[in-house]
């Protein structure tokens, strides 16, 4: 996961009385007084990305920015970082990297920004895992969730905000094209691209049905919100898809009790995370998804479902691309009972951020806390556990986690390592 999304877990907009109290995303040099021209520049090409979408617009905003003379060190970490990411998403990770490795060099004491550039080179190098670096998967992710909220905006035959939606697609149809070799598969989604073209057009034109029409004739809702195959069987996010787009569904049909139904299980995964684990990467994934359904269910029961989906539209956004090579990878996953998986995610939290402390050649912090965190979750999960596989795996659990506990103490960092990289998300 990049550290990009701790920044953005806090920005929900602010919809209205009464709801809850989310502040929207801010820059981190806007924090400090007083304002300066740069900085509103910077907040600027920072509502393009995280609110707008329109990613080609905030690099050019980050672009300009950073031809400014004398600009902060702050203002220049930041716009650098945000561009790197920018470019990423346009599927030019090499430059990325580039980038990411200047705000390394020049700002190397400027906190958060020196630290989470750090983790984005790990993230995005060639040499990177290649489960961390399925940009294409991440992209073909989120152009499903824009095609269920297209699929509702025709059939409501609301031609301003299916159109609005198109533009979203076709950005992220420009993304996916773009890192493909010239082929089959290329052609094929430039080709969908020109169908949702003339969809485009009719809708200008004031032919909402005939719109419909095409979309459905064209095979496209099947195609475009398909998820098979985008997940591996031990990969927990699965799951919370499954029943992100089950809201999503509900939320197009203006089904209140469909939605409640649907974000039940999101919030007691999002609650198990909750305040009694360490901060982690996924600790602050739950709950920006708690978060952010709490939000579009409360506009729903208001009857404000207009805003409720935009409010969901840039949610997934959020959680397609911020979160975007993140995986909720848990070893086994398939093999274990259902019921017992959010736990087992839960649990694995504390080794994520032991491994992350291991990885850190000057922490602040030692690994073996939330590593013993584990182990305590794990002794108190077995006794629960009636399935004798599930039991007997988790025993194996128990003897690598002991294994690693006991290479710390001996001061031999990277055997703990090399036996906890199996649990690694």
């Amino acid at each position: 996961m990049t550290r990009r999304s701790i920044l953005l877990a806090a920005g929900l907009a602010l919809l209205g009385p009464g709801l809850p109290k989310l502040a929207l995303p801010r820059s981190e040099a806007a924090t400090h007084a007083p304002v300066l021209p740069s900085q509103i520049l910077l907040e600027e090409a920072l509502w393009r990305d995280e609110i707008l979408g329109d990613v080609n617009g905030a690099i050019r905003g980050y672009q300009s920015l950073l031809e400014t003379r004398n600009l902060p060190n702050r203002v220049q970490a930041e716009a650098l970082y945000h561009l790197a990411f920018a470019l990423s998403l346009k599927g030019n990770p090499d430059k990325a990297v580039e980038i990411l490795i200047r705000v390394v060099d020049d700002f190397p004491g400027l906190e958060p920004f020196a630290q989470y550039a750090s983790q984005g080179i790990r993230i995005l190098s060639p040499n990177a895992a290649k489960r961390r670096r399925q940009w294409q998967h991440d992209e073909t992710t989120r152009i499903g969730d824009l095609s269920i909220a297209l699929d509702g905006a025709l059939s409501r035959a609301d031609t301003t905000e299916s159109i609005g939606i198109l533009h979203e697609l076709a950005e992220s149809i420009e993304v996916m094209s773009s890192q493909m070799p010239t082929g089959s598969e290329r052609t094929g989604w430039e080709s969908r691209a020109g169908t949702l073209d003339g969809i485009h057009r009719l809708l200008r034109d004031g032919k909402p049905d005939e719109a419909r029409t095409v979309w459905n004739q064209a095979g496209l809702p099947q195609f475009l919100s398909r998820r098979d195959g985008l997940f591996e069987p031990e990969d927990f996010s699965a799951w919370i898809v499954e029943r992100r787009d089950a809201f999503a569904r509900a939320l197009q049909r203006g089904d209140v009790a469909a939605m409640t139904a649907a974000a039940e299980p999101l919030h007691r995964f999002a609650s198990l995370m909750g305040d009694r684990i360490a901060e982690s990467a996924a600790r602050q994934y739950a709950r920006f998804l708690g978060d952010a359904l709490t939000l579009v269910e409360t506009l729903g029961r208001q009857g404000r479902f207009p805003e409720a989906r935009a409010q969901l539209r840039w949610t997934d956004r959020v959680l397609d691309r911020s979160y975007g090579a993140y995986r909720l990878q848990v070893p086994g996953m398939a093999t274990f009972p259902q019921p017992l998986r959010p736990d087992l995610v839960r649990l694995l939290t504390g080794i994520e951020t032991a491994l992350e402390r291991l990885d850190d050649p000057k922490p602040e912090e030692p690994p073996g806390p939330p590593l013993a965190w584990s182990i305590d979750q794990l002794r108190t999960l077995l006794p629960t556990v009636t399935d004798a596989p599930a039991r007997q795996r988790l025993g194996q659990w128990a003897s690598d986690f002991g294994s690693a506990q006991s290479a710390i103490e001996a001061g031999q960092p990277e055997r703990a390592r090399k036996i906890l990289q199996t649990y690694e998300f």
